[in-house]
């Protein structure tokens, strides 16, 4: 009489193998596309904060009368006194352009730093322009706004 020998299923060494090397270029694929996913969130996140501190800039400046503008300019250029409306401070005078400098209102929490150019025209226009940069974060882009504002302009 003959014994049939039991047969046993199982995974062999070689199937285990190729599973957990399909398994592992699957899960590389996916925290890649989870590391870019975080990255493309985080640079939005200061894209957005970096509008904002530009646009609360801009408005700020061009709700003054345009002699009041031509004021912030002079005092700001001549003396590094602070200008509690606009949050900025420091300047400087060049070739007929301003240049005032100063960081944002809160940095410890926002951590941005604007710079606002004005330059006077002769025929009494001036333009702004305002670019906010991420200190410390090299390769991100700043973000630039820039807007003309003439003597009898609303």
């Amino acid at each position: 009489m003959m014994t049939k020998l039991s047969t046993k299923q199982g995974f062999t060494l070689a199937e285990l193998m190729v599973t957990v090397a399909v398994m592992a270029i699957m899960l590389m694929g996916l925290f890649a596309a989870l590391t870019t996913s975080l990255y493309t969130s985080e640079n939005s996140k200061w894209q957005v904060r970096q509008q904002k501190l530009a646009q609360l800039i801009m408005e700020e400046l061009l709700s003054k009368p345009y002699g009041e503008l031509e004021t912030i300019l002079k005092t700001t250029t001549n003396t590094p006194t602070t200008i509690s409306d606009t949050r900025l401070e420091g300047g400087s005078l060049s070739n007929n352009v301003y240049t005032i400098k100063g960081w944002e209102y809160d940095g410890s929490s926002s951590g941005l730093k604007a710079t606002v150019t004005m330059h006077i025209y002769t025929v009494d226009i001036i333009q702004i322009t305002i670019l906010v940069e991420v200190p410390g974060r090299e390769g991100r882009p700043p973000f630039v706004l820039s807007t003309m504002r003439g003597r009898n302009s609303l």
